[in-house]
């Protein structure tokens, strides 16, 4: 057993390693806040506070029965008492004092509920502090475990004595990290799972526990990133059963501390702030101050605002409506027709689990004007949500456009094409001409000739420059079928590390009501729309052969970057425009097939014994795809080789086959008998056959001879005679349609 003078030894010398180790392992204060700053002088403090007990007080009392340990507690109280009164320029801050605590699952309004109390002059709570949060989880993983808790008593570290160690460093935390104040409050939303043990170490304490709609929560939670235990941020469906146990656990234990904690929507606050402000207040016991209605004015000023937050950028601006129904498009539809099994307590707490969209009630005259003021005044509102967080990629452009400049540069592998599974939008993405949508005004709806987009031919009214807009449902980016995400990587990958030259360009990425969008280079016609109306239905060999030039580096190019097409045909080259000078250009267009057959080390990946089956155009489709064998650059230039005959030629010696295997046949049959090869190529250079017969000829692992194929075309150029400008379609009479 240990002596009395031991045992208070060892119980400071828990309290002082909890300490010291919380505060040794916090961030360097170059990396983090001001706000993470002012915790660890907190800490500091309380750190330097038990070390000074511990070295400073020499106990000489012997015995060891049970009044000496009565006298020792009665010791440890008065030490307690004398150590941890936090002196302030408002009398002492004691685990007494009438303590706020503000929680909620994240993305539930509890930094806009903190700003707002904040802005009262009698308030003070801050930015999170984080670390209180991990000491509470610290706590109550000790408690759990009967085999850690047993030994913490056997120590004499008895309840009342880790208590009073936590009340202590809360104390110590929540006074010391910002400016002194009549009312002290705390805002990290997960001390709200204690809350019943809060209310026993802070007997006088309140709580506020933010409630809002799971849907938006969720849908915050993945749009913003925000990275919480638990949650996947690809998953609704997951998400939103954790946000459900994380909610049901918080409001079991709101419920628990009785009338010490006041539920509060957030879709109240937010359509009805004075009314809901006066209620918070009247509970809190604060005496009524209009301020809390124009939080926005104090930022800066009496409001402090962490530039890591995730919610700082959106409490710089007024309360307003913006962010009620943004969820609304974006929950997959199976989820939905879920969402009273998935997430229950969407209905104990009031929400319709079946409204969609739902409807919270009408604002408040005030809200609505200043909903009003941000919308006329967005690009000031941006500025300053800038300011704050000093990273423009985290905030919401007032046009909901991210300018190509701005996206992320730090993507290292691609979105996984296969495991996207085939789309069907549950209706049509009609858009009216003359909408505008940021600076880009609708002209026309234009349908692609293969692919799964919507596009849109628009104006960029700033620019005066006409763009393609490719638009999808929201709901597709959660269903991981997003094309534009795939897209986007693809085309900044191409434009990072090779010649983009044969690439369209992207300009922005955006949302817009419940559609996602990008703009990008506007093409012309493709080449299959060009066959079809030349007047000759062939292109002329010099002109056939230059495109089927740019065609292959475009090919080549993506391979260097470690993706194959898989769908190589004549609707996916395009031509540029006339009205941009690029009628001699060629763009290699339509990703929705593609695959990465590179691990990101540049190593070959192994072929796959059943790969994603082939999806694309028959007509044009390799050996391998046929066979339904893993694809490899050589399928893709098989591919190219067919689109080069068909431009030369006008038609394939299958071009009225429909029949897949009859088109394989043909295929073989051209692949073996010499006589169809000559029929083929009869009239052409013998360049045509040699080229043919080396791209049969490589296998899946080979990289192809690219810049040898490049020299057979120009020597087929040479042996022709064949003038290669200007291109057919320069013609006077083909630019018009151009």
């Amino acid at each position: 057993m240990f002596r009395r003078g031991q045992k208070m030894q060892l119980i400071c010398c828990v309290v002082l390693l909890t300490m010291g180790a919380i505060y040794f392992l916090m961030p360097p204060s170059n990396e983090v806040n001001s706000g993470y700053q002012n915790v660890q002088r907190a800490l500091r403090r309380t750190y330097d506070q038990v070390r000074k007990t511990l070295t400073d007080k020499d106990e000489k009392v012997e015995g060891n029965g049970v009044e000496e340990v009565a006298n020792h507690n009665e010791e440890v109280v008065e030490l307690h008492r004398k150590e941890h009164s936090i002196t302030s320029d408002y009398g002492p801050v004691t685990k007494d004092s009438p303590m706020i605590f503000i929680g909620g699952v994240p993305r539930s309004g509890t930094t806009l509920m903190r700003a707002m109390l904040d802005a009262h002059p009698d308030v003070r709570c801050g930015e999170e502090t984080r670390v209180i949060p991990r000491i509470l989880g610290l706590r109550a993983q000790w408690k759990r475990s009967e085999k850690e808790w047993n030994r913490l008593m056997q120590a004499g570290v008895t309840s009342d004595v880790i208590n009073r160690a936590v009340s202590a460093f809360l104390l110590e935390v929540i006074a010391g990290h910002g400016k002194p104040a009549k009312r002290l409050c705390n805002k990290d939303p997960f001390t709200m799972k204690s809350a019943g043990y809060l209310s026993e170490i802070f007997p006088n304490a309140k709580y506020l526990f933010m409630i809002r709609d799971g849907r938006a929560t969720v849908h915050s939670i993945i749009t913003r990133e925000v990275t919480i235990t638990g949650f996947d941020l690809t998953s609704y469906r997951q998400s939103l059963e954790k946000w459900n146990t994380a909610i049901s656990f918080m409001n079991d234990q709101c419920e628990s501390v009785k009338d010490k904690c006041l539920k509060v929507k957030y879709e109240d606050l937010v359509l009805h702030p004075e009314s809901m402000m006066r209620k918070i207040l009247s509970f809190l016991d604060i005496e009524w101050n209009p301020s809390v209605l124009h939080h926005e004015e104090h930022i800066g000023k009496e409001i402090s605002l962490s530039n890591v937050e995730r919610s700082s950028d959106q409490v710089v601006k007024p309360v307003n409506v913006d962010a009620l129904t943004k969820w609304v498009g974006a929950i997959p539809q199976d989820v939905i027709a879920d969402m009273s099994e998935i997430a229950p307590m969407l209905e104990k707490l009031g929400y319709d689990p079946n409204s969609n969209p739902p409807n919270y009630g009408k604002p408040d005259e005030i809200v609505e004007k200043k909903t009003d003021d941000i919308h006329k005044n967005a690009n000031e509102w941006y500025n300053r949500a800038v300011q704050v967080v000093n990273d423009a990629n985290r905030v919401e452009r007032p046009d909901g456009i991210i300018p190509a400049a701005e996206m992320k540069k730090n993507q290292t592998d691609a979105p996984t094409a296969d495991d996207r599974s085939q789309y069907e939008a549950k209706e049509a993405i009609t858009i009216k001409k003359g909408t505008l949508i940021g600076p880009y005004e609708i002209m026309e709806r234009i349908a692609p000739e293969s692919g799964q987009n919507t596009i849109f031919i628009v104006k960029d009214t700033k620019k005066d420059l006409m763009c393609a807009m490719k638009v999808e449902m929201k709901e597709q980016r959660s269903m991981k079928c997003s094309m534009l995400e795939l897209e986007l990587w693809i085309l900044a990958t191409m434009k990072k590390k090779t010649d983009a030259s044969h690439f369209c360009k992207v300009f922005a990425r955006g949302s817009w009501d419940k559609y996602e969008f990008m703009t990008l280079t506007l093409c012309g016609k493709s080449l299959r729309n060009l066959l079809k109306n030349h007047p000759n239905k062939k292109f002329s060999l010099g002109c056939a052969l230059s495109v089927a030039s740019q065609c292959l580096r475009a090919l080549m190019h993506l391979h260097k970057v470690g993706f194959i097409h898989r769908d190589v045909q004549p609707s996916n080259f395009a031509v540029g425009r006339g009205s941009q000078k690029e009628l001699r250009t060629i763009y290699i267009l339509d990703f929705y097939y593609i695959h990465k057959f590179i691990h990101t080390d540049g190593v070959l990946k192994d072929a796959r014994e059943k790969p994603t089956k082939f999806q694309g155009n028959w007509k044009y489709a390799s050996k391998g795809a046929h066979k339904g064998t893993e694809m490899s650059r050589a399928c893709d230039l098989e591919s190219w080789f067919y689109v080069l005959m068909e431009i030369v030629n006008g038609s394939l010696p299958w071009s009225d086959i429909k029949d897949p295997a009859e088109i394989f046949e043909k295929k073989k049959e051209l692949r073996r008998e010499e006589a169809q090869q000559n029929k083929m190529f009869d009239g052409l250079p013998k360049d045509f056959s040699k080229l043919y017969k080396s791209i049969r000829a490589l296998d899946y692992k080979e990289e192809p001879p690219y810049g040898e194929f490049l020299d057979l075309l120009d020597e087929a150029k040479k042996h022709a005679h064949a003038k290669e400008f200007p291109y057919d379609w320069e013609a006077n009479d083909w630019q018009k349609k151009l």
